[in-house]
């Protein structure tokens, strides 16, 4: 479970706890870096994946960010946020009183 934050200009920002329990960065080197938040300054790891899949688009090797335990705000109950890079292919309907999102291509 992931949250779209429209306010995230990268492609997705995952959770430390999630990293870990699915072991994310063994296979690769990646590399620290500050960003600027909401909250202040932040530092995450930049790294990739095999591939991400969003509403049925799969997006093959995408640069993404990790987030480092203790760095900032995570919302324990999901695995990290989407940001707009991945929901760039659709037009994203936020119906807010039904609590429903369509992402259309």
């Amino acid at each position: 479970l992931f949250m779209l934050d429209t306010g995230h200009a990268g492609t997705v920002s995952i959770n430390s706890h999630f990293t870990a329990r699915h072991k994310l960065l063994q296979r690769q080197r990646p590399v620290k870096e500050t960003i600027a938040s909401s909250g202040g300054n932040l530092e995450i790891l930049r790294g990739s994946l095999t591939s991400f899949e969003l509403a049925g688009h799969r997006f093959e090797a995408p640069h993404v960010s990790f987030r480092i335990p203790g760095e900032g705000y995570e919302a324990e109950h999901v695995a990290g946020v989407v940001g707009r890079e991945f929901m760039r292919p659709f037009t994203v309907v936020f119906n807010y009183p039904r609590r429903l999102i369509a992402f259309q291509r």
